[in-house]
C-alpha cells in the first residue's frame, strides 16, 4: 500500500515537472529569431496619423551643422498642436525595446521605442513630454499601445504624445546598420511631401535633411 502511495506521488510530481518546464519554456525571450524580415531598403509612411494633429517640425534631420537649426540632430521633432495625439508605425517591424528613462543631459523624463524593420534597417520613436515629473513619464509610457517583442504592420498605432511642458514633441528616426541616416529618401511620395509641407509651412527655405 505505501509503495502504491509513493508511486502515485512520483508521478504527480513528474507530471508537476513537465508542466513546470513547458511553462518556462513559453515563457521564454525567444527574441525575433523565428521571423522573416522583407529584404531590400525600408519605405515608410508618415509617422503621424493626421498631419492637422502636428502644430510645427523645429529641427529635421542633419549629420553636421546646417544653415537651419545650426547643428546635428539624428531625427525629425515633430510637436502636436494638443495633447494625446497618435503616431504610427511607418513600416513592418519587430519591436526591440520600451523604454522609460531620465535623460541625463535635460533631467527630463522620455520613452523610447525601438522596431527593427530588417538587419539593415530600424526606426526609433522618441516621446518626449518634456517634464522633470517621473508621473508624466509614466503618463507617456501608459500611452504607448504596443508591446515589446511584438511584430507589427505599417500603420500600427505606436502611441499618443503626452504633451504636458513646452516644446513637447516626438523625434523621429531612421538608422542604417546603427547609424542615423537622412530618411526623406524612404519616405513614400505622399509621406514625404505631407512632411514638407509642415516644415515649410514656419520655415518655407529649409530641407528636411542637411
Amino acid at each position: 500500500m505505501a509503495s502504491d502511495i509513493k508511486n502515485v506521488l512520483r508521478v504527480i510530481w513528474l507530471i508537476l515537472c513537465v508542466e513546470f518546464l513547458t511553462i518556462c519554456k513559453d515563457n521564454k525571450d525567444i527574441g525575433d529569431s523565428g521571423i522573416t524580415y522583407p529584404t531590400g531598403d525600408i519605405s515608410m509612411i508618415a509617422p503621424y496619423v493626421n498631419s492637422s494633429d502636428i502644430s510645427y517640425i523645429y529641427e529635421a534631420f542633419s549629420s553636421g551643422t546646417n544653415p537651419a537649426w545650426g547643428f546635428s540632430h539624428g531625427g525629425i521633432d515633430f510637436g502636436t498642436n494638443g495633447n494625446l495625439k497618435q503616431f504610427q508605425s511607418v513600416s513592418s517591424g519587430f519591436v526591440e525595446e520600451i523604454k522609460l528613462w531620465q535623460n541625463n543631459i535635460t533631467s527630463n523624463w522620455q520613452v523610447n521605442v525601438r522596431i527593427k524593420y530588417n538587419s539593415t534597417y530600424s526606426v526609433e520613436y522618441t516621446f518626449e513630454p518634456i517634464s522633470l515629473s517621473q508621473s508624466d513619464g509614466q503618463t507617456q509610457y501608459n500611452n504607448i499601445s504596443i508591446s515589446a517583442k511584438q511584430y507589427i504592420a505599417p500603420g500600427t498605432i505606436i502611441g499618443k504624445l503626452y504633451n504636458v511642458g513646452s516644446g513637447a514633441h516626438v523625434d523621429f528616426s531612421l538608422k542604417k546598420n546603427q547609424t542615423h541616416i537622412c530618411p526623406e529618401p524612404y519616405f513614400t511620395s505622399e509621406a514625404k511631401n505631407s512632411i514638407l509641407s509642415l516644415i515649410h509651412k514656419d520655415h518655407p527655405t529649409w530641407n528636411m535633411c542637411y
